[in-house]
């Protein structure tokens, strides 16, 4: 049982062995399919329609052309993520948060798991683990109690692969406990989208979005306001949230993280941080030089930083500073 108060915190790349993307691949795959994602699901959605057929083609046609100006502007853009290039854009927020919804939609619905993950990325299946390492204690058909864990997540990406995976894997190993009562364990858990998602799960919520739905038969113009960029004028109901979690951390892992400055900012990150916090990240990707600086960043008189020399995965971090851990 995890006794240490422990948040994981996740950028994409903890994402990327279940088929999600990079946000470099997010980018490429909104600039490449948008036109036909929107197109798709403008079909599906308006199948059911009592409208007559080329009142429906019309339909279609207009809202994939409302999208043209922020196709053929992102497409020449600077080439940063989507959600800066929102924040700098704020009259493309309603097309490039559908951008976003469809992508990631489909992302879920092709997502593996497990013994269906790609075999390029077996060895880098840290869901596996971690789940693993959280009911290590709890033997027997009545006696899982995985909300005794002093965990929270903290994640940057819209994909809900991390909620579905722990709530999917539990209630598949414990088949003799009620479906509620385990349901009940992991909503326990702080599982905290920095930028929204979505939608929330069917164990969620009532007003909930399918995993591995591709949204055919939702309204995504109202989907887009559950989602959030970098420095949207409203009110993100999730910042004081994330900001508590930090907070209490006496372990920290940040998992497939960049550390881009933005992303920083959001979490206040090194303001709120305990002086006797321990920090372990990821650096698959990260050059020497931006190594050190998080280094000289994060770390303080009494806080300890493990960021590594070795190129460094979830599960190397995982195995080195967390499953053994007692």
């Amino acid at each position: 049982m995890i006794d240490k108060q422990t948040v994981f915190i996740l950028g994409a790349g903890a994402s990327v062995p279940y088929k999600f993307p990079t946000a470099d691949q997010l980018n490429k795959d909104i600039i490449e399919h948008f036109e036909n994602n929107l197109k798709n699901w403008a079909t599906e959605y308006y199948r059911q329609s009592p409208l007559d057929r080329n009142r429906i083609n019309w339909v279609i046609k207009k809202i994939v052309d409302d999208t043209e100006k922020f196709r053929v502007n992102f497409r020449k853009g600077s080439g940063l993520s989507i959600d800066r290039y929102l924040t700098d854009n704020p009259s493309f927020l309603s097309p490039g948060k559908k951008a976003i919804l469809l992508s990631i939609a489909l992302k879920e619905d092709l997502s593996r798991f497990l013994y269906e993950v790609d075999i390029e990325y077996r060895k880098q299946d840290w869901y596996k683990d971690l789940f693993n390492e959280l009911i290590k204690d709890f033997r027997g058909p009545k006696n899982c109690q995985i909300n005794k864990n002093h965990i929270s997540f903290i994640t940057f990406n819209y994909d809900r692969s991390i909620e579905h995976f722990l709530h999917t894997s539990l209630t598949s190993h414990y088949t003799e406990m009620s479906t509620d009562i385990l349901t009940e364990e992991i909503l326990s858990i702080p599982i905290i989208h920095v930028y929204g998602t979505i939608g929330n799960l069917p164990w969620q919520n009532s007003n909930s979005v399918e995993y591995g739905s591709r949204l055919n038969e939702h309204d995504i113009n109202k989907l887009v306001d559950n989602l959030f960029v970098i420095k949207e004028e409203r009110e993100n109901p999730n910042a004081e949230l994330v900001k508590a979690e930090i907070q209490k951390a006496k372990r920290i892992f940040f998992m497939g993280f960049g550390f881009a400055e933005d992303n920083l900012q959001v979490l206040d990150i090194p303001k709120i941080l305990r002086d006797d916090v321990e920090i372990y990240a990821t650096n698959m990707g990260l050059t020497n030089r931006k190594k050190d600086e998080i280094d000289k960043l994060l770390r303080g008189p009494r806080r300890q930083v493990h960021i590594g020399e070795n190129p460094t995965d979830c599960v190397k971090l995982l195995e080195e500073h967390f499953l053994s851990y007692r």
